[in-house]
């Protein structure tokens, strides 16, 4: 099990540990870093999915016209960014296998120049009968600006264990 002054901590520190499947407890929450949501990573985003679409390539038209009256992002580059932003706490390290997306909902738009962070809650721990791995089921809330939620999810994924399994 994590130490208890593991069990709230912020991003600081997080990516210079070893986290296996046992150093995660249900209701252990921490935080990851902030970034701000750039015009580069719409664009990029845009030309590497294909979302060709007019409200995320035609700037006066998303400010002037559109029902969020600024430049939005696609809600799954908002995904990609939180799981990013997890990935750098360091606690990913030991990962064997992303299993999936429970609950996904986004909850209101991001735009270029929001800046967001992720609160994260670990839901659930076990280890696998197969040796060495364990399932971590973590709950996201997305934020902007920091405080606005944007999207919320759960996340499923196959960790490394340190030693045997329950079986």
């Amino acid at each position: 099990m994590a130490n208890p002054e593991q069990r709230q901590t912020s991003e600081s520190g997080a990516a210079g540990q070893k986290w296996f499947i046992e150093d995660f407890a249900a209701g252990d929450r921490f935080t990851t870093m902030a970034r701000t949501v750039t015009e580069t990573d719409l664009v990029n985003y845009i030309g590497l999915s294909g979302f060709f679409e007019e409200l995320f390539l035609n700037a006066p038209m998303a400010v002037a016209a559109s029902v969020f009256k600024r430049r939005v992002v696609p809600g799954v580059l908002v995904l990609a960014l939180a799981e990013g932003l997890f990935s750098l706490t360091g606690r990913l390290n030991h990962g064997l296998a992303f299993l999936g997306f429970q609950n996904l909902e986004v909850k209101s738009p991001t735009a270029v120049g929001d800046t967001m962070s992720v609160e994260l809650e670990v839901k659930s721990i076990r280890l696998t009968r197969q040796q060495g791995r364990g399932i971590l089921e973590v709950g996201h809330v997305v934020r902007v600006d920091g405080g606005r939620i944007t999207m919320e999810y759960v996340s499923t994924r196959m960790l490394e264990s340190r030693g045997p399994s329950a079986g």
